[in-house]
């Protein structure tokens, strides 16, 4: 996948998020996603992250890619 390709499939996912739909952003992980937050946490597989999108985007954030 081309870089170009790689930011227009981000801005898709995380335009989901910033919609508030948590579920359209997870189409776009594989099952066994890792998310890792520099010096903090890391999330492995998708429920995770879905647990973790539930308990913290109460209200949905913005993104500048």
């Amino acid at each position: 996948m081309t870089p170009q390709k790689n930011k227009e499939t981000l801005q898709k996912a995380n335009a989901e998020v910033t919609a508030g739909n948590n579920e359209g952003f997870l189409i776009y992980c594989t099952e066994d996603v890792t998310w890792t937050f520099v010096g903090d946490q890391i999330l492995i597989g998708k429920e995770a992250v879905r647990q973790y999108m539930e308990d913290t985007y109460a209200t949905p954030p913005t993104f500048d890619v």
